[in-house]
C-alpha cells in the first residue's frame, strides 16, 4: 500500500489531482474553529479563508495499484477527481482521499445541524462482488464506532446515514442515480431528522428530490482518529478496508457544512 501526504494551512498546496479547499470561519473573532470544507479538484491552489485557524492533512491511499487521478468535470465545473474503474477482485485497484484535521472537533457536527454531499457521476459497472458490492461517496466513522455520518450509492440509490450517542438514522432516496450522468447529491440533519436530495446539475432538466427520515440520533461526537474519507472506507490507520465499497466514477464539490 502506498501513500502521498501533504499538509495544508493558511496556503493551500497544489496537489496532483488539483484539490482545491476551502475553511470557514464559524464567527468573527481569532480564535473561532473552521467548520466548512469543500473540495472542488480544480488545478489551481486556494488559499484558506481569512480567520481559519486549522490545519489539515490530507493523503491518497491507495492499494491494488489504485490511483485517483485528475478528469474533466461537467461544464463549467472544472475537473473533477477521478476514482478507479471496478474491480471485484479482493486484491483489485483501490484508491481513497483520507483528510484528517490538526483539531479534529472541526469535523465533528455533535448536536449541530450539518450537511454534507457531492456531485457524482457513476461509472458502469460500479459493484457487484465481496469485495466491493457499494459506492461509498463520503464519510467520517464506521459502522458500529458509535457515531458516523456517511453518504453512498449502493444499486443506484443514494442513501445518507447519520449515527450519534441515542442511535442511527438512514434516510433513502426515491431518484435514482443514473450512471454515465452528473448529478448532485446532499445530506442533512437538523435535530432528529435526516434528509437526501439528489440533483441536477446546473444546466441539466429536472427538479431536486427529496426524502427524509427521522428518529433518535443525539450527539454525533467521533472519535479524534477517525478520518474523513471520499471514495471509499478507510479505517483508523488510515488502511482501506478489505470490503471497502470502492467508489466508481468521478466526484467532484465534495464538502461537509457544520451549524
Amino acid at each position: 500500500m502506498k501513500r502521498w501526504s501533504w499538509v495544508l494551512g493558511a496556503v493551500v498546496l497544489a496537489l496532483a489531482i488539483g484539490v482545491g479547499l476551502w475553511f470557514a470561519s464559524t464567527g468573527d473573532d481569532d480564535d473561532s474553529i473552521a467548520d466548512t470544507v469543500r473540495f472542488d479538484f480544480d488545478d489551481s491552489p486556494l488559499t484558506s479563508t481569512d480567520g481559519s485557524k486549522v490545519e489539515v492533512s490530507a493523503e491518497q491511499v491507495s492499494a491494488g495499484g489504485g490511483e485517483v487521478t485528475s478528469g474533466p468535470s461537467y461544464p463549467g465545473a472544472g475537473q473533477a477527481a477521478v476514482f478507479p474503474e471496478f474491480d471485484g477482485d479482493r486484491d483489485g485497484a483501490r484508491a481513497v482521499l483520507a483528510v484528517t484535521a490538526d483539531d479534529p472537533e472541526a469535523l465533528s457536527p455533535g448536536e449541530a445541524p450539518f450537511r454534507f454531499g457531492a456531485d457524482v457521476l457513476l461509472s458502469e459497472p460500479n459493484q457487484g462482488s465481496e469485495f466491493d458490492n457499494g459506492n461509498n461517496v463520503l464519510q467520517r466513522g464506521l459502522f458500529g464506532m458509535g457515531a458516523q455520518f456517511k453518504l453512498q450509492i449502493d444499486k443506484g440509490v443514494a442513501s445518507c446515514r447519520v449515527e450519534g450517542d441515542a442511535g442511527g438514522v438512514t434516510a433513502k432516496s426515491s431518484a435514482p442515480i443514473e450512471t454515465g450522468t452528473w448529478q448532485s447529491v446532499t445530506c442533512a440533519r437538523d435535530g432528529d431528522s435526516v434528509r437526501v436530495t439528489v440533483s441536477p446539475v446546473d444546466g441539466d432538466p429536472g427538479d431536486p428530490v427529496t426524502d427524509e427520515e427521522s428518529g433518535s440520533i443525539g450527539a454525533v461526537d467521533l472519535p479524534d482518529d477517525a478520518p474523513l474519507s471520499m471514495g471509499g472506507k478507510l479505517d483508523r490507520n488510515l488502511s482501506i478496508e478489505e470490503e471497502s465499497d470502492q467508489f466508481n466514477g468521478s466526484l467532484d464539490n465534495v464538502f461537509v457544512a457544520i451549524g
